[in-house]
């Protein structure tokens, strides 16, 4: 499972003080982008991944560990 994070998962489009908040909390200081959950996806899909089972994939930056 693929567990994205990023403005357009959070509802209504968020402000720019709400983006701001976002950034400083990942470790990479930029918010989410639905290419970067696609490449999850692809990658996820692709041979690369063949021995990877049950597992959840956080797509957010580093978010849990820039906290």
């Amino acid at each position: 499972m693929v567990a994205p994070a990023g403005p357009e998962f959070f509802g209504a489009p968020a402000t720019e003080e709400e983006l701001a908040r976002r950034r400083s909390q990942t470790l990479i200081g930029r918010v989410g982008e639905p290419e970067d959950v696609a490449a999850a996806v692809v990658f996820l899909a692709g041979p690369d991944a063949g021995y990877t089972t049950g597992e959840f994939l956080n797509v957010d930056g580093g978010a849990l560990l820039g906290r």
